[in-house]
Parts: structure tokens; C-alpha cells; sequence
């Protein structure tokens, strides 16, 4: 429900008009004018304060989400720069290695044999395996950032969808609260039009005048609903 802010009371003490109708009568009836503007005032600020909230979370939502997206690509970058460093470690490492076996089976009369050869093969195959998991370990370190991103955009984006929703739906309600009111005030209006004839075996215009505050105490009390 939308919570009233402006005071509507300050228009219901002037609310009877009056009217002729020719000769010494008259009428009175409810003067709906100022009540219609304060509803449209009221329907105005509620609009104002569902707009200013939807700004505000839709701001909060969209720097959220630049901020994940930053340190997700510096994530990336870091990741990547680290595979590349533990990469050439290795093959420094190797290429390091495999010159101590060649002078080591250099010094022992074993260059160029067979056995050499095979301890060799034996280095390249475990070699390779660790640059090959390395690599596998990598992509995987990659996969998980980036799905990560896509399911904050994914979760963010539903988020944006359902503050816009609420929004078009607190100004739908908003609506209908101000066509009530306004449909009510017309009844209200069209219920305490009282033709007076003094002298005449009518009621008075004092009696007609308290009939009529009457009807805009209870204008007030509806328009506190």
C-alpha cells in the first residue's frame, strides 16, 4: 500500500461550494479540487521515491559488477603471467638438467650410448609430462575464472530484471491507488450535492452546511485509507 504523506485535512474545511439555482435556493456540494491535486501531489512522490530507489540499487548492482569484472581480469592476468613463469622455470630447469646428465655420462665414458640415451627419453617423457599438466592445471585455473564471471553477470543481470519489475509494479500500484482515491472523491462529490429552498419547507443552508462537513469528515478519513 502506498503511505500518504500529505495532509489532506487542511482541504476539508473548505470543502462545501456553494451554488444557485435560481430565486432564494441554492445547493451545496463538495468542492473536490484541492483533494484531487493533493492526490496527484501524493501519487507524484511516491513515484519520486520509487524512482530514487531503483537508481540507487541499480547503481550499487552496475558498480558491483565492474568491480568483479576488474579483478577478474587481473585474475586472468595474474594467472597467466604465473604459468608462463612456471613454465620457463621448468625449462630452464630441464635444459639445465639435461646438460649435467650429458656431462655426468660424459665423465663416466657413457656419452652417446645407449644407456644414455634412454635415461634421456626417460627425462623428456617425465619432463613433458609436468608440462603437460602444468598446462592442464592452467586451463582449469582459467575455466574457473571465467565461469565465474559469467554466473556473477548471469546473477546480476536477474537481479537488474527484478529491481525493474518491482519498480513497474510499485508504480502500477501507485496508479490505482490514485484512480481509487480520485473515483472515491467523485462519488463522495456527486453523493452530497443538497439543494436547499428557505422558506419553502426545505432544509436550510445551515443545515445544509453541516450536512456537507459532515460529508468531508468523511472525505478525510477515505483519504487516510
Amino acid at each position: 500500500s502506498i503511505n500518504n504523506t500529505y495532509d489532506v485535512s487542511d482541504y476539508t474545511k473548505s470543502l462545501i461550494g456553494s451554488g444557485g439555482t435560481g430565486g432564494s435556493g441554492g445547493y451545496y456540494t463538495l468542492d473536490i479540487g484541492g483533494m484531487l491535486k493533493a492526490y496527484e501531489q501524493q501519487a507524484q512522490a511516491d513515484r519520486d521515491v520509487a524512482k530514487s530507489t531503483y537508481d540507487s540499487k541499480r547503481s550499487d548492482l552496475l558498480t558491483s559488477l565492474k568491480r568483479f569484472q576488474e579483478q577478474n581480469a587481473k585474475d586472468v592476468e595474474r594467472t597467466q603471467r604465473a604459468y608462463l613463469s612456471d613454465q620457463a622455470s621448468l625449462e630452464s630447469s630441464i635444459a639445465q638438467a639435461d646438460r649435467q646428465n650429458r656431462i655426468n655420462a660424459a665423465s663416466r665414458g657413457l656419452g652417446g650410448s645407449g644407456l644414455q640415451q634412454l635415461a634421456q627419453l626417460q627425462n623428456l617423457l617425465s619432463q613433458g609430462q609436468t608440462i603437460s599438466d602444468m598446462a592442464t592445471e592452467n586451463q582449469n585455473n582459467l575455466e574457473n575464472l571465467r565461469t565465474s564471471l559469467a554466473n556473477y553477470e548471469e546473477d546480476t543481470n536477474k537481479s537488474l530484471k527484478d529491481i525493474l519489475d518491482a519498480y513497474n509494479n510499485t508504480l502500477t500500484n501507485i496508479n490505482a491507488q490514485l484512480a481509487t482515491n480520485k473515483a472515491n472523491a467523485e462519488v463522495q462529490r456527486a453523493n452530497s450535492y443538497i439543494p436547499y429552498s428557505p422558506g419553502s419547507g426545505g432544509i436550510t443552508a445551515a443545515e445544509a452546511a453541516s450536512y456537507g462537513n459532515d460529508l468531508a469528515g468523511q472525505l478525510s478519513t477515505i483519504s487516510n485509507c
